[in-house]
């Protein structure tokens, strides 16, 4: 298997530095926490960015160089080596690439419409990791090939032709929407603690509010890109949002476990 993108092109960055050497592996493996926050902007290497960094506000990249001061003289290690993060983006051809091969300029596929009726490949215009430590959920999916995905709570998710944030579904009743748009039935939620860093892509730098270009396959279920995520979509557009979306309770929440079956 051939190097990632962002790994070739960190190693060319490595070489426009003065004097600079690559880190060796296993010393990069071992700062791998530190190179989380740091690449991700993440506290207490904010670098200025809020928390999560929003697009275009963290200078880092996979294919980034960071120095690492040691005392038989310094060298460099790439970002992508700690930000890969879980996940798969669908690319067009059949073909998903990880989320952490995703470079900006590169292209991948996305949905005009919510009926998934027309797709193009539209360019990735931010790429980044996320720091390590948040709060995800954990989504045990039914059909024909059971698996778990983990998410953010505030992941957008087709359901019945209409987004709901992964903290809004109903084990049992919710149905997500696969690639090929067959229903994937949500069998369980888990609270979970990110414990790696994940990788965010998104086709706009900025946040968006219309669903064009900004749906994409994500682990083989439509759901909304980072900067459709960042919107506030249930005042800006309520009419992509399930019904009622603004009501409803947050899984973890007591008014949630109230009046959830």
């Amino acid at each position: 298997m051939s190097d990632p993108s962002w790994l070739i092109e960190c190693q060319v960055n490595i070489t426009k530095i003065p004097g600079a050497a690559p880190c060796e592996q296993s010393y990069c493996e071992a700062a791998s926490t530190y190179m989380a926050l740091m690449c991700t902007c993440a506290p207490p290497y904010s670098n200025g960015c809020p928390n999560p960094p929003t697009p275009g506000c963290c200078a880092y990249t996979a294919s980034s160089p960071v120095v690492m001061m040691r005392s038989g003289g310094n060298c460099y290690c790439c970002c992508g080596s700690a930000t890969g993060g879980d996940g798969t983006v669908a690319v067009g051809g059949g073909e998903s690439r990880p989320l952490s091969e995703i470079a900006v300029g590169d292209r991948i596929q996305a949905a005009l419409d919510l009926n998934l009726e027309t797709w193009a490949l539209v360019a990735a215009e931010f790429s980044a990791g996320t720091g390590i430590g948040a709060p995800g959920i954990e989504i045990s999916l039914g059909g024909p090939a059971p698996r778990k995905i983990v998410v953010d709570p505030d992941q957008l998710l087709l359901v019945a032709g209409r987004l709901k944030r992964a903290s809004r579904l109903v084990a049992g009743v919710d149905e997500l929407t696969g690639h090929d748009r067959d229903a994937v039935p949500v069998l369980a939620l888990a609270a979970v603690t990110i414990g790696t860093p994940r990788h965010r892509i998104a086709t706009s730098n900025g946040p968006a509010t219309e669903v064009a270009g900004h749906l994409i396959i994500i682990d083989e279920v439509i759901g909304g890109d980072y900067a459709l995520q960042l919107a506030d979509l249930d005042t800006l557009n309520p009419a992509v949002m399930a019904p009622g979306h603004a009501r409803l309770p947050e899984f973890g929440t007591s008014e949630y476990t109230a009046n959830t079956p």
